[in-house]
Parts: structure tokens; sequence; C-alpha cells
């Protein structure tokens, strides 16, 4: 049994949850695919169906901080996916060594990048801007934004490349591995541009993963109905998080001029909401690429604990990495410059 095949005992999870919510006995717990860096679970009691949240983390104040932004964001008019409240009037719980939320169940998928719509970047783009406006007036004290360090590359990449020595490099993807590793050592090893010199304030409540895959759309897609997966938040750089939001909203699938139209289509929207300076916006996309080239989590959990369905987002994030190479400046000043031009 792999670490994603674990399921929480029925029996108790249900005792808990009578103890804590009245809802009634458990039915049924079934793990949910996809998630990446903890279990999730669909519950049945009785006609009803509720998902179960599992965080990654074990610290009570970082789950806190999680729940504050959920519920910060909600009482401004952001269409937030809340919990469910405990009998003690919590957004979350502590059971069998970890947190968790119970969520309503939404039963509709996201969509995918091919299925996303300029529309619908449009409504991501101008929704990211309003919540920035938000989070630029949260005075609470929230963990930051963690960027890259060289150090800590180098420890992770000598545990992958043995590992690689021991399984090959025929497969495809154990190909593509490689190849994204060599790519993300060059850059690394000639990378001068540290965080310390990364000049933006960290002054933003920021969703922390902010993107087509966290949302449910209206069928029209003129409309968010529920954003979720808070995790991830944390106090930091907007330009960081509208860069990070931009390139995986209009570059998941490849590097194109589509994807280039892609993104001035979201970028545009934003400026129009919550404009933001050339040079802020310059520094944002440098810092997210340079934080991606450092990256390494998606190719250990494929190589170290055989996680198949990071697959797909290794592919994604190759197509970033094959550019991390590339004049960023320039890149980034021309899609802004097409951004104001298109509109």
């Amino acid at each position: 049994m792999t670490w994603h095949d674990q399921q929480p005992d029925k029996g108790e999870l249900s005792a808990r949850l009578e103890k804590l919510f009245d809802l009634g006995a458990l039915d049924d717990v079934e793990l949910l695919v996809g998630g990446f860096l903890c279990q999730n679970f669909t519950l049945c009691i009785g006609a009803q169906r509720f998902f179960l949240k599992q965080y990654r983390h074990k610290l009570s104040q970082v789950v806190h901080q999680v729940k504050y932004a959920e519920e910060l964001f909600a009482s401004q008019g952001v269409p937030v996916l809340s919990p469910l409240k405990d009998r003690f009037n919590r957004g979350a719980f502590f059971f069998d060594h970890n947190w968790y939320s119970l969520f309503p169940f939404i039963d509709r998928e996201a969509v995918t990048i091919q299925e996303l719509t300029d529309v619908g970047r449009e409504t991501l783009a101008g929704q990211l801007a309003a919540m920035h406006l938000i989070g630029r007036r949260v005075k609470k004290s929230i963990q930051p934004l963690l960027l890259w360090d060289k150090d800590r590359f180098f420890l992770e990449v000598a545990e992958l490349e043995m590992r690689l020595e021991e399984v090959g490099v025929e497969s495809p993807v154990h190909a593509l591995i490689a190849k994204v590793i060599a790519q993300k050592k060059r850059f690394v090893e000639q990378n001068t541009f540290t965080p310390e010199a990364a000049d933006l304030p960290f002054d933003t409540l920021l969703h922390g993963d902010f993107s087509y895959q966290n949302v449910f759309f209206s069928p029209a897609q003129d409309r968010i109905d529920y954003l979720f997966d808070f995790e991830k938040t944390c106090r930091g750089p907007r330009a960081f998080e509208l860069a990070r939001a931009l390139f995986v909203d209009a570059f998941d699938d490849g590097w194109e001029e589509g994807h280039l139209k892609r993104a001035a289509i979201f970028l545009r929207r934003y400026l129009q909401t919550y404009p933001i300076p050339t040079e802020e916006f310059v520094l944002g996309v440098r810092m997210y690429l340079v934080h991606v080239a450092h990256q390494l989590w998606i190719e250990g959990k494929i190589l170290l604990r055989d996680g198949k369905n990071y697959i797909p987002i290794l592919q994604a994030h190759s197509y970033r990495v094959e550019h991390v190479l590339d004049d960023l400046e320039s890149f980034a000043r021309a899609l802004y410059a097409r951004a104001l031009a298109d509109g």
C-alpha cells in the first residue's frame, strides 16, 4: 500500500463526525483521486454527500491561517467554498494525526486547460485582482511566502539523480524528468538572483494556489461559483501570485503564440481592476520563474513515491522550465506592452 492509498478507519471517523457535527452515522468513505499533497475523501451520510479535506500541515497555527483566509475573503463577497462549522464553531478539526475540514460536496468537475475559455481567463484575472485588493488590507500575522534556496535544491537533486541511476531513463516519463532536472541544474548553477534581491513588499494575503483547477465556474465561465483550496495561503508580493496564476492559466499546455495571447488577455483584465506598475510585474515574473527552476517536488513525488498522478503536472511544469534560461525581463515587458495594446 502506498501513502496515497490509505484511508481513515470508517468507524472511528464516523464516531468523530457524529460527535462534532449533527449529521448522523457515516455510511461510506471513498478516497478521491487527484489530491497531490494530501488525501481527500467523499463521504456519504444518508442522502447527503460531503467532501473531507485533509491538510498536509500538522500545526494548528498554519491550519488556522487557512481558515482565516477563507473567512476573510468570504466575508468580502469572494465566492469561497466554506467549510461546515462543528459544534465548537470551528472550520477544522483534528483526527488521526491530521487536521481536516468538512465541506459540502459540489457535484461538478473543474474545467481543464483545454476547456478554459478567454472569458474564463478574464473571470479568473478579475477575481484575483479583487482578492489582492482585499488582501492588501490584512494586518494579521500570516506566514510569509517561502521562496527558492540554492542549497536546498542541491540537497534534493542528489537524491533524485541517484534514483534516476537506479531506474534508468528508458521510459518517456523518466527521460522527461532527467531532461527537466538537467535544465534546472544548468539554470541554478548560473543564477545569481536571490530572494533578498527581489525587492517587493510582502504585504498582501495571497490565495497561494489560484488557478482554473481550484474554481467551479458557471457554464458560461463568466462567473466563479466556488473558489477553494486555500492550503497554500501566505503573505507575499501580489506580483508573484499574478505571475504564477498567469503562467498556470495560460501556459499549462504549451508556449506558442496562442498561449501568449491567453496571457495578455489574463493580464489585461487584472490591470483593469488593480493596476500594477510595469517594473513590479517584471520582477514578479522573474521571481516566479526563478522559483520554478528551484522546485523539485513534482519530480520527487514521481521518482521517490511512485506518484503517477503527478505526470500531467510534470508535463505542464516542463513547458515553463524550458524557458527559464530566456531573457525573462524582455519577455515580461513585451507581455505587459501587449496586454495594454490589445486592450
